[in-house]
């Protein structure tokens, strides 16, 4: 690997950023008259797709395309936010950006100076991270260590580093202070983490089947929603928690008109994380006679929850919540329902 930028040898993107971190001369001369950039960029890996980046020794405003933006910022990312210590003085190395859930990047240095990337198989969700001159010192202090030592250095090569990525993603220099956002997607998963906080959370609206249940994700925190059956059942049995991607969410809630209408459930039960059970949810479904509440935390039942059930149709509950699901279905304009 060369020594010096002048000398234009570190011109790969792995090498590029190795270079910087390991001690080398920066010697470039910038004219800061980009001002800095806050964007984002969206790029999909899902199903094996692998994207390039090529030699950038003679990158213009003129020659740069939003593809080759994109591509630079997503590897600069993958980069910054690695969990693991790559090499990057080697060709091929593995960037792991989560453990859980996985999502690894595969970069592979080609012969004519590019580099092409791509997710490693079984790496699920969207992750988003920040590109900006914090992410740049994250990634200088993995490189090298001693940098911490040295307040001043790591100022700044990062501020330079991040004049280059500026360079490099707008085609002119900047001031340093530019801030991308990256949105990554390794799969359709509905999982997503912010590397910066190093929170997962889950897509809203998502829909998923657990042992024929239909769910849909209710909020971000992952709480699901039981939405109905794929085929009827005479038993239903809604579970305290559904096994997403190797995560327990919880189901919290009974969507309106779940199994209205049913005209084959007899018994159902609910699990123990259910806080509220929608409009018509069990409405005129003719054949029910139990329903079966093993939560303590019932707080909310939409109106026509029940009704117009087999005869003798009864809820049975916890002794200890007896009391307070009694004034819940009451709220509701439920007070005939015969509860136990």
């Amino acid at each position: 690997m060369g020594k010096s930028f002048k000398q234009s040898a570190c011109r790969s993107m792995i090498n590029f950023a190795c270079a910087i971190f390991m001690g080398v001369l920066i010697t470039c001369a910038f004219g800061f008259t980009a001002k800095a950039a806050n964007r984002t960029f969206e790029i999909d890996l899902s199903n094996g797709q692998k994207y390039v980046v090529k030699d950038f020794d003679d990158i213009s405003q003129d020659t740069v395309s939003e593809e080759y933006k994109k591509n630079v910022a997503a590897l600069l990312c993958a980069m910054s936010y690695s969990i693991n210590e790559p090499d990057l003085n080697k060709k091929e190395i593995l960037f792991k950006l989560s453990e859980s859930p996985k999502q690894y990047i595969y970069a592979e240095e080609g012969e004519d100076y590019s580099t092409t990337f791509y997710a490693v198989p079984d790496s699920i969700g969207t992750g988003v991270y920040v590109l900006d001159k914090n992410a740049i010192i994250n990634m200088a202090k993995r490189v090298d260590p001693d940098i911490l030592n040295n307040p001043d250095k790591i100022e700044e090569a990062s501020n330079q580093f991040m004049m280059m990525v500026e360079e490099m993603i707008e085609g002119k220099p900047g001031d340093g202070t530019s801030v991308y956002t990256v949105v990554i997607k390794y799969s359709d998963a509905a999982i997503k983490v912010d590397a910066a906080s190093n929170k997962v959370s889950f897509t809203p609206g998502q829909e998923l089947t657990y042992d024929n249940n239909k769910y849909v994700i209710a909020d971000a925190e992952g709480n699901l929603r039981f939405t109905g059956v794929v085929a009827s059942a005479k038993s239903v049995v809604i579970p305290d928690t559904v096994n997403y991607m190797g995560y327990d969410l919880k189901v919290t809630e009974i969507g309106d008109k779940a199994l209205m209408k049913d005209k084959k459930v007899k018994t159902v039960t609910l699990g123990a994380n259910v806080t509220k059970i929608g409009k018509q949810a069990f409405f005129k479904a003719t054949k029910l006679k139990k329903l079966k509440i093993n939560s303590n935390v019932l707080t909310k039942v939409g109106k026509k929850a029940v009704g117009k059930n087999a005869d003798g149709f009864v809820v049975k509950v916890n002794k200890s919540a007896k009391k307070s699901i009694k004034r819940v279905f009451k709220k509701a304009g439920l007070k005939s329902v015969k509860i136990k």
